[in-house]
C-alpha cells in the first residue's frame, strides 16, 4: 500500500547521496532529503520499494552553454601554470607584473620573483620565459573555448559536463 505521495525521485547534484528531487503524483517537483520522512515523503517512497534515480543535468540553453564556457575557459586561463618546476599565477594582476619584468629587464637582469611558497631570484630571461608560457597558455585557452563553442552551435556539446570534459591547457 503506497503511503507518498511522490512519483519519483533523482539525486539533485553529482556526487551528493542526500539531497533528492521528487517529482509528486501530481507532477510538481520538490527538492528534499534522502532520510526526509515529513508527509510521507522520501523515507516512505524508499520503502514502498522506489529508487532515487541519478543525477540528470538540467538542459540548458546554447547560450547559457556558451556563458559557462566563456567561465570555464577564465577559470582555466587564470588557474596558473607550471614553468619549469616553478608555480607561475595566471591571474591579470601577475601577467602584467610578469610582462612588465620580461619588457623591462635586461635578460641578465635579476629580480625576486615570489609565488606561492617559493622565493627565487630570476633574470630577465627568465621573466620573458615565463611571459612566453603564460602568452601560450591563454592562446591555448581560447583555442579550446573557440572549439567548444562551435560544438555547443552544432549540438555536439550539450551540458557542461562535456565543456568541463574538454581538452583544456
Amino acid at each position: 500500500m503506497m503511503m507518498h505521495n511522490i512519483a519519483s525521485a533523482r539525486f539533485a547534484n553529482p556526487g551528493d547521496s542526500q539531497a533528492v528531487i521528487a517529482t509528486h503524483t501530481n507532477g510538481s517537483e520538490f527538492q528534499t532529503s534522502v532520510d526526509s520522512d515529513v508527509e510521507g515523503g522520501i523515507v516512505a517512497f524508499l520503502a514502498d520499494g522506489g529508487t532515487v534515480g541519478a543525477y540528470v543535468e538540467p538542459i540548458r540553453s546554447k547560450d547559457e552553454l556558451l556563458l559557462y564556457a566563456a567561465d570555464k575557459r577564465w577559470q582555466v586561463e587564470t588557474g596558473g601554470i607550471t614553468v619549469a618546476g616553478i608555480a607561475i599565477p595566471t591571474d591579470d594582476r601577475a601577467k602584467l607584473l610578469i610582462n612588465g619584468a620580461s619588457l623591462g629587464m635586461a635578460d641578465t637582469d635579476t629580480a625576486m620573483f615570489v609565488s606561492g611558497t617559493t622565493a627565487a631570484e630570476l633574470t630577465g630571461a627568465q621573466f620573458t620565459a615565463f611571459n612566453s608560457a603564460i602568452i601560450a597558455h591563454v592562446q591555448a585557452c581560447f583555442a579550446v573555448q573557440s572549439v567548444v563553442m562551435a560544438d555547443i552551435e552544432s549540438d555536439t556539446i550539450t551540458t557542461t559536463a562535456e565543456i568541463d570534459a574538454a581538452d583544456w591547457p
